[in-house]
């Protein structure tokens, strides 16, 4: 289980995550596709998929 939260930046639009107790700084990019769930996003980012 995980939890998300946005972080507004200068430098981008970021995602704070818990990922199986590791802290993550996941950093939305252009590459993200409309429609994907935000929960895709953060556990492919954070696995390093």
């Amino acid at each position: 289980m995980y939890y998300a939260t946005t972080d507004i930046r200068p430098n981008g639009m970021f995602l704070w995550a818990t990922w199986l107790g590791q802290n993550v700084r996941v950093k939305i990019t252009l590459s993200y596709i409309p429609g994907d769930s935000v929960s895709d996003l953060v556990g492919a980012k954070s696995l390093g998929l």
